[in-house]
């Protein structure tokens, strides 16, 4: 094997799961986002290793499978791909949730301040550097750090 087939066929990729039940189709929606994964047992409608962990939009649903558009690069532009995946293979992006989530917030942050009639800041903050701290020498003790002196035996 090569150095990218280990990585392809580590132990955890062929490991026979199913990341969620889609037996019931219905409540896959065409205008939710689907996320290719690691191949299971099943040889029928297997993505290929370039599709693995991409992220897409489902387009077509059937009784046993879901069309899926994936952007793939190609050089220097993206091709849009259109790939039919067995349900078994696909699992819900969890890409938007801290979006929407943060959204919800949002709404109603501003909503209380504007009954309030205060300003508030909504905007995502970086985390900042931590705070000065005075470390006390009682218990710490420096310890010179010397290197280990090379000895030659022949």
């Amino acid at each position: 094997m090569t150095s990218r087939q280990t990585v392809l066929f580590r132990r955890g990729a062929l490991a026979c799961f199913l990341h969620q039940n889609f037996r019931d189709l219905d409540q896959v929606a065409k205008r939710h986002s689907a996320q290719g994964r690691y191949p299971l047992l099943i040889i029928c409608s297997m993505p290929h290793k370039v599709y693995h962990g991409k992220t897409g939009v489902v387009y077509n649903v059937t009784k046993s499978a879901v069309g899926v558009i994936v952007y793939k690069k190609v050089k220097h532009r993206y091709i849009e791909k259109r790939v039919n995946l067995r349900v078994e293979h696909v699992s819900l992006s969890r890409s938007r949730e801290e979006f929407v989530r943060r959204v919800k917030v949002n709404a109603e942050l501003k909503k209380k301040s504007k009954a309030e009639g205060t300003h508030v800041h909504l905007k995502r903050q970086p985390l900042m550097p931590r705070e000065a701290r005075t470390i006390s020498m009682k218990e710490n003790v420096p310890e010179t750090v010397v290197p280990i002196a090379y000895e030659t035996t022949i």
